[in-house]
């Protein structure tokens, strides 16, 4: 036979070939059929048996494929692709597998998908420094894939949605993909779903415990969803691959900082950027931790900094906004505004508008001001949902739960936890500072222990976002709680620095754990920090949080959670008689001392003066209010609500029952 008549039938197999790829996904059946017809055109082509194969594997017919497969591969043996599919089909059969894989990737095929598989054969067969080395293979050769470069194009372009549609596709075809779920991780970070990331970024260093990438997006999963030691512990086997990588270093002073070990994190930070000095992240991090410590002046010049390695910064601008107290200056302004014109991406327009938010408030332009604050609100809501009726449903659960008293307490004893509950922007951090004034109380921050022990209790997801919540507790036996309050005061060791017999936990959000509390902790303390509704839900709407308030993102959420809230507590004031002490914000700026007396009695410790000059205590603060509580009480921020009230009456409508209550009824104090 001419080599142009073999020309022209190789040309002629490939375009035949070709047309049945498209078939496969739709109809096998009709693949067969064609291949039937080519076989009899052309006997000897490796490609239509390998057709006919991938039709019996479409078909789930894995016995044909199989045999298919075996029979192509002996009467081609330099046929790399049969080869391929044939180890590809003996998927569990890993020693036949790897041998089928390995002949494939020897004669010639050098694709990403040999070296995955190659991978998990590897590992099944327990041999790690082969599997290793080909899942480096296949981080390496997958650069060079359409199908991967288009998956990058779109993560470049911002085009999540694109992304997240290729992604699932290729997990689709094998779940087993390590750079696949780590990708799809980093949408499910990005949208705050944070167990979910973890479960994908554990899965894939299941597959690829090399896979240095994933660890450090682990990593930082665990660092956003506030699991600090999980975090840490995953940045400790980073540095000990590489103790020189900045990233990891950069990571490892904001694991530091949320431990609470801020002055570690600003040596960290300082000398990440000697090595970087163009690092933004680097430079916002070192501004959050020196704001913490009370650096105002310093922390300004870290923020500006920021800006000036990347202008486009919008978390820079917000982080100068959320100093409370700095004032931005015109040149700001216009530089906010123009980066609403170039199309940043949404997170950084939402940073930019809270950011306006403030300027213009600062300008007393207050209806200029809620205009911002309301599009941001807006951005975020679409990028982090909140499910009302959900968070009502669960509050129900714990009142239908808690229908008798949790526990007797049990006599005092020489120290334990205060938790400061409520909402956030209530007053929590200037009440942990007067506390933390006394000799006898430490200060420590929004410990995420709780929050953590609950989430192990119903599967590793929120307790407003499971039914299994409260009822899982009345599975546990005494000992068991015992158990649980011995391993948050173990864990919340990491966070102390003083052997002061009290600490304060202020995570406000525990409110919701009360009847955990005190089953746990039967000696704790539990003090309820309560504002004005209008005067929190505003302060909230108005806060753009890093993570975990979801439901400030619109003034109706705002509201049906500030009802829950006191609904809850009410009941938990009914159940247990005071068990739970309230301090009014409002009380607290207008008769300091009785106030704090009386809280002091509640706590079971003398009185000090130093708790009326906690301004003076400069111990760190990490929340918004970290400047503000720097000052002497004032009733600036009491009424400030009111500037904009025009534009919040459909938030004084929906609490018009705990505004001005008929006859009778509890109004908001109560």
């Amino acid at each position: 036979m001419s080599d142009a008549r073999l020309s022209t039938e190789a040309t002629g197999v490939e375009q035949a070939v070709a047309s049945l790829v498209p078939l496969l996904a739709q109809n096998p059946h009709e693949v067969l059929a064609r291949v039937a017809e080519l076989r009899q055109q052309f006997p000897k082509s490796p490609a239509v048996r390998l057709m006919e194969g991938l039709a019996y594997r479409g078909l789930r017919d894995p016995q044909r494929a199989l045999s298919v497969f075996e029979a192509l591969s002996g009467d081609h043996p330099t046929y790399a692709t049969g080869w391929f599919e044939l180890g590809r089909q003996l998927g569990g059969q890993w020693q036949l597998a790897q041998r089928a894989l390995s002949r494939s990737r020897a004669i010639g095929f050098n694709q990403p998908e040999v070296h995955r598989l190659l991978g998990i054969c590897y590992r099944h067969l327990n041999n790690e420094e082969a599997s290793h080395q080909a899942f480096a293979d296949y981080r390496q050769t997958i650069l060079h894939d359409r199908e991967w470069q288009s998956i990058q194009s779109a993560r470049q372009q911002a085009d999540m949605g694109r992304v997240e549609q290729l992604v699932k596709l290729r997990l689709k075809r094998s779940y087993d993909d390590p750079l696949s779920l780590a990708l799809l991780a980093e949408l499910a970070t990005n949208a705050e779903r944070y167990p979910q990331a973890i479960e994908l970024l554990t899965h894939a260093l299941m597959l690829d415990p090399n896979f240095s990438g994933a660890r450090h997006q682990l990593a930082y999963v665990y660092l956003q969803a506030q699991r600090f030691d999980e975090a840490a512990q995953e940045v400790e086997a980073l540095l000990k691959i590489d103790p020189t990588h900045l990233g990891y270093q950069f990571l490892n002073a904001g694991v530091m900082a949320s431990r609470g070990d801020y002055q570690a994190a600003k040596v960290c930070f300082t000398s990440a950027l000697v090595r970087d000095p163009k690092h933004v992240a680097g430079w916002l991090g070192l501004g959050h931790v020196l704001r913490t410590l009370g650096e105002f002046e310093a922390c300004v010049n870290a923020y500006r900094k920021a800006l000036h390695y990347d202008p486009h910064s919008g978390e820079a601008y917000f982080s100068l906004a959320n100093l409370k107290t700095f004032k931005f200056e015109a040149d700001d302004e216009n530089a906010m505004f123009a980066l609403l014109k170039e199309g940043i991406p949404e997170a950084e327009l939402v940073n930019v508008e809270f950011a306006l938010g403030k300027w213009f408030e600062d300008q007393k332009n207050f209806s200029r001001a809620f205009e911002f604050y309301q599009s941001a609100n807006q951005r975020r809501k679409r990028l982090i949902p909140y499910d009302r009726q959900m968070h009502r449903a669960f509050i129900d659960r714990l009142i239908e739960f808690y229908q008798s008293p949790i526990q007797p307490r049990s006599q005092l004893e020489s120290g334990g936890v205060i938790f400061i509950v409520g909402l956030p922007r209530a007053g929590s951090t200037l009440l942990e500072q007067i506390l933390s004034s006394h000799s006898a109380i430490e200060g420590t921050m929004e410990l995420p222990i709780l929050p953590r022990i609950v989430r192990d209790l119903v599967g590793d997801r929120d307790a407003d976002d499971s039914p299994r919540y409260p009822a899982v507790l009345a599975q546990l036996s005494e000992e068991d709680y015992r158990s649980l309050g011995q391993r948050y005061l173990r864990d919340a060791q990491h966070y102390r620095h003083t052997d002061r017999p009290w600490f304060v936990d202020k995570m406000p959000n525990n409110f919701t754990h009360i009847g955990l509390i005190q089953r746990m902790l039967p000696t704790a303390k539990v003090i309820d920090i309560r504002r004005h509704p209008m005067a929190s839900c505003f302060s909230n709407f108005k806060q753009h949080f890093a993570r975990g308030q979801s439901f400030t993102y619109d003034l109706m959420d705002l509201a049906h959670y500030y009802q829950d809230y006191v609904r809850w507590m009410r009941h938990v004031d009914r159940v247990v008689p005071h068990l739970v002490h309230r301090v009014i914000y409002e009380d607290l700026v207008e008769s300091p001392e009785a106030v704090i007396r009386g809280l002091l009695e509640f706590v079971g410790v003398p009185f000090e003066a130093s708790c009326l000059n906690f301004h003076l205590n400069d111990r760190a603060v990490r929340t918004a209010s970290a400047q503000q509580v720097r000052e002497p009480l004032n009733r600036r921020g009491l009424d400030h609500w009111q500037h904009f009230e025009a534009d919040l009456g459909v938030l004084r409508t929906a609490l018009a029952e705990l505004l001005t209550p008929p006859n009778g009824a509890l109004g908001w104090r109560g």
